[in-house]
């Protein structure tokens, strides 16, 4: 009492405020202290995000794959990357209001998300599965703000924030890239069994959650017939190859911008040769790791936007005057030097698979041309049950979510049933309306890079076009949408193109 005497008029309310919550505190550990220290936890980890937000979105994006899942009950398990994003979305929100500086930015990418949020949310009036689609629902609803949080702040701090990101971003790409090639290694020191044990038993209800580590013991992808023996594919905190693949379409292209970054920055002071060679490692080490997880469709991403890059840095360099182009020396010798290294890696390729045609590598580049191949067989059935349901519900599909249950209804949620193919998979689900959204929403994550490219010459936007390229080429045969990893790196890399686009520099 003589305390609160003491203070002046103004301080006494918020004394009130904290005596009261610290009684309601100590009651509720009196009686259920579980609850009481995850409320008090919770309520502690709020205010550390509303004192410091952008520095949460540093970590967000650095622990993204390394993110803990929260078994609330059984059966009931929900990613960290959910809750966080949820609890910087609620800072940013308060903090907007209360500072009144809150701004939503529109511009295509962000109205088309709207719009595709707004519609797949209506076709839980529809649905025949209200359970499956209501939690597809929350996913898309806790992950989609992150794009606006992450463009506010692009637009408040600039290019340097930007910058940060991607080094961050690159970062967590290195380690996850060390400890798959570490995985991988293993296998052949102390055998994929005991590896397998580990993730069964420890990890994978660590980091995915004890319900959906289940689902990946149960329907693993891990393994694949390289000929000789079953070789466990690289996935390293990821809970398959093909997600791990996904990862490193959004870190490789970070990382191979920051060694342009250095590389210019060490042109002209020469102090920059140490960052520039651990990216250069750390970019190699990503490029292996996207090898060492046979994904298929990973590899077809890849190639094909790598092939986009070479086109794209030729069109830049002739654009202006292709006569010129070819009578400057410099320009004939950089062709040439580019050209004579294709002709390299495709001879060296070519005489790999012809002295050992039956290296796991090129067995697995070679079997993506071949129809008659199983996994090929079936995903064309998959994709053909897919687009036949899209047929009989051409308008609006039949519910988010739902694809699952119109297939085999019989299954669990958590039953790896999928189209293998994001763009399948929305028509059949949310018909041709709520394509053309989600469609409005990659044509302009083209155009804008494209564009900032072509004619602000951002180099940071070509690397951001190259891992989308890479992202939604491999999209054509699976769908990691509704993964807690990759939408967010999905949403972050929108809102760096969507900054990129309206930004006056030039990274």
């Amino acid at each position: 009492m003589f305390i609160y005497q003491n203070l002046k008029l103004k301080h006494r309310r918020d004394f009130l405020i904290f005596f009261l919550i610290f009684v309601l505190v100590g009651i509720m550990i009196g009686l259920e202290p579980l609850i009481s220290l995850i409320f008090l936890s919770g309520a502690i980890l709020a205010g550390l995000i509303f004192l410091f937000p952008k520095y949460f979105l540093y970590f967000l994006v650095f622990c993204l794959p390394f993110l803990p899942a929260l078994n609330l009950a059984p059966g009931f398990d929900i990613a960290g990357s959910r809750v966080l994003i949820i609890l910087i979305f609620a800072a940013w929100f308060i903090r907007g209001l209360l500072k009144k500086d809150l701004k939503i930015s529109f511009d295509f990418i962000s109205i088309f998300l709207i719009g595709f949020l707004l519609f797949v949310s209506l076709t839980i009036l529809y649905t025949p599965i209200f359970e499956r689609t209501g939690r597809k629902l929350l996913v898309f609803y806790s992950i989609f703000p992150l794009y606006f949080i992450y463009f506010d702040y692009l637009k408040k701090y600039g290019g340097k924030f930007l910058i940060k990101t991607l080094k961050i971003l690159g970062l967590s790409g290195f380690l996850v890239s060390f400890f798959g090639f570490f995985q991988f290694m293993l296998q052949f020191i102390a055998g994929k069994e005991l590896i397998i044990k580990i993730y069964s038993n420890y990890l994978g209800g660590f980091l995915w959650g004890e319900t959906a580590a289940k689902s990946v013991y149960e329907n693993p992808s891990w393994l694949f017939d390289a000929g000789f023996a079953d070789l466990l594919r690289a996935f390293s905190t990821l809970p398959d190859p093909h997600i791990f693949s996904f990862f490193l379409s959004f870190t490789a292209p970070a990382q191979g911008y920051l060694i342009y970054h250095y590389w210019r920055k060490n042109k002209k002071k020469g102090n920059e040769t140490f960052p520039l060679l651990f990216w250069a490692g750390a970019f190699l080490l990503s490029l292996i790791n996207e090898f060492l997880t046979f994904s298929r469709g990973g590899y077809v991403g890849f190639f094909l936007a790598v092939s986009c890059l070479v086109f794209l840095l030729i069109i830049k360099k002739i654009k202006k005057n292709p006569v010129s182009f070819l009578r400057k020396k410099h320009n004939r010798q950089n062709f040439f030097y580019g050209f004579t290294i294709f002709v390299g890696l495709a001879l060296l390729f070519g005489l790999g698979y012809y002295f050992f045609p039956q290296n796991p590598l090129s067995k697995r580049i070679t079997s993506i041309f071949n129809i008659q191949e199983g996994s090929n067989l079936g995903r064309l059935k998959i994709w053909s049950q897919a687009y036949n349901l899209f047929k009989d519900n051409f308008y609006f599909g039949v519910g988010l979510g739902a694809y699952s249950y119109e297939i085999k209804p019989s299954k669990h949620y958590r039953d790896p049933i999928y189209a293998h193919n994001i763009y399948l998979e929305f028509l059949a689900e949310t018909g041709i309306i709520g394509f053309l959204l989600y469609f409005g929403v990659i044509l302009y994550a083209i155009l804008y890079p494209l564009k900032s490219f072509l004619f602000k010459n951002s180099s940071v936007s070509l690397a951001l076009l190259t891992g989308l390229i890479w992202f939604l080429i491999h999209g054509f045969f699976e769908m990691p949408l509704y993964s807690p990893v990759i939408l967010p790196l999905f949403m972050i890399n929108l809102a760096m193109v969507s900054y990129e686009n309206s930004a006056a520099g030039k990274l």
